[in-house]
């Protein structure tokens, strides 16, 4: 019962049943017509930004850090990467909500509550982090003009959220660093009064020169080791607890304080370099009071200063402008929809030709299997006879 096909038989089995080609290929293309224009298309609409990085961002790393506003909180973290912390924060609820409201969702959408609008507006906006960090905010929904307006609302109210933050923050650190600031000038103003007593008492004006090194060392490494307290008092205070920085900053503090009771107590060559392996304990009485007296000064001077251009710049974000982030591209009215309308019916016009052609190779074999072969006649007949046939047929 099988045969092999040439093209001569192709050709004539097309010639002979292309009515079967015709009518499917016909039937398929009007199909996609009518799902083309009846079929709910989606238009996206959207907005890219570029992150804050670190260098970005004027002063030390604390200030890139305390930007980053943690809207599950309530307060602020770190760690993370600058692009999922702004994707976190679009979609956050203090954004979303706000969303909601400008643009009366609930009515629009059909939504009870302002959880159901949110997870619904959840379903409709897609953010994508790219290679290069860069952040890509797409709303998808059915009417191009809502989309548009969602996704300008999302970005308008994304800045205005970053924007009080960044006040807000500015504004505690502020207040803060303003009482810690006033707490260091005034430990600075009695040190600095200590050292002219003590001087004016023993006539001493400056340090030995044996001893300037050394003091300059530990008031160094005092300074910064009270630096990295403030810094790791401010972090607790504004950042979620028990992040990698907080941990980093108590385990330089150890190390700082192990290092300065190593100098004070034991000296050592390796410490002081080469003529300054005896401790400080061991010094003469009026020399390590010196020592002390204008270690103390050299340290408050220092932390002031730290804590001085830190207040300064914590003023600075509370009446800063500019936005954490870069819009590169922002949003348009979308003018075509998906799926595609030629793409739809080009899809059926492939399904209908390739569904014609399958159609008119079956029916090719029926007929030979059922009327050219001598089996299939007979059988063919003996069902003809049948009371099946006669019942359903007739």
């Amino acid at each position: 019962m099988e045969k092999d096909y040439v093209l001569k038989d192709v050709i004539r089995i097309f010639y002979k049943k292309g009515y079967i080609l015709g009518f499917t290929f016909v039937g398929f293309i009007f199909i996609g017509i009518i799902l083309a224009f009846v079929m709910p298309r989606n238009y996206t609409s959207g907005f890219k930004l570029l992150p804050p990085v670190a260098a970005d961002v004027p002063g030390q790393e604390i200030w890139a850090a305390l930007v980053q506003v943690s809207m599950q909180s309530g307060g602020f973290y770190l760690g993370g990467e600058p692009s999922a912390f702004i994707k976190d924060f679009v979609l956050s609820r203090r954004v979303l909500y706000a969303v909601i409201d400008s643009l009366d969702l609930l009515k629009v959408l059909r939504k009870r509550t302002h959880e159901d609008c949110y997870e619904s507006l959840l379903d409709r906006i897609k953010v994508k982090i790219n290679e290069s960090g860069m952040l890509e905010v797409n709303v998808v929904t059915n009417d191009p003009k809502l989309s548009y307006n969602i996704a300008q609302s999302l970005l308008s109210e994304t800045f205005h959220a970053l924007q009080e933050s960044l006040e807000d923050l500015g504004r505690g650190v502020s207040k803060f660093l303003q009482t810690k600031l006033d707490e260091v000038k005034h430990a600075l103003d009695q040190a600095e009064e200590r050292l002219k007593a003590f001087q004016e008492e023993h006539k001493t004006v400056k340090l030995p020169v044996e001893l300037e090194k050394v003091v300059q060392k530990v008031s160094d490494l005092k300074s910064e080791y009270l630096s990295t307290k403030v810094e790791l008092e401010m972090l607790k205070r504004y950042a979620t607890p028990h992040t990698a920085s907080i941990k980093e900053l108590e385990a330089k503090a150890e190390a700082l304080a192990n290092k300065l009771n190593e100098m004070e107590e034991t000296g050592g060559e390796n410490l002081f370099g080469p003529g300054f392996a005896a401790p400080l304990s061991e010094l003469p009485e009026i020399s390590l009071q010196y020592a002390r007296l204008e270690t103390e000064v050299r340290v408050y001077r220092a932390l002031y200063e730290f804590v001085r251009s830190a207040y300064e710049r914590a003023k600075f974000y509370e009446r800063q402008q500019r936005p954490l982030v870069e819009v590169l591209d922002y949003p348009v009215v979308p003018t075509r929809g998906r799926p595609r309308k030629m793409l739809i019916i080009g899809l059926s016009m492939v399904i209908g030709f390739l569904m014609g052609t399958a159609l008119v190779f079956i029916s090719n074999y029926v007929e030979y299997v059922f009327f050219e072969h001598p089996e299939g006649r007979q059988l063919f007949n003996e069902f003809h006879k049948s009371l099946i046939y006669r019942v359903l047929i007739r």
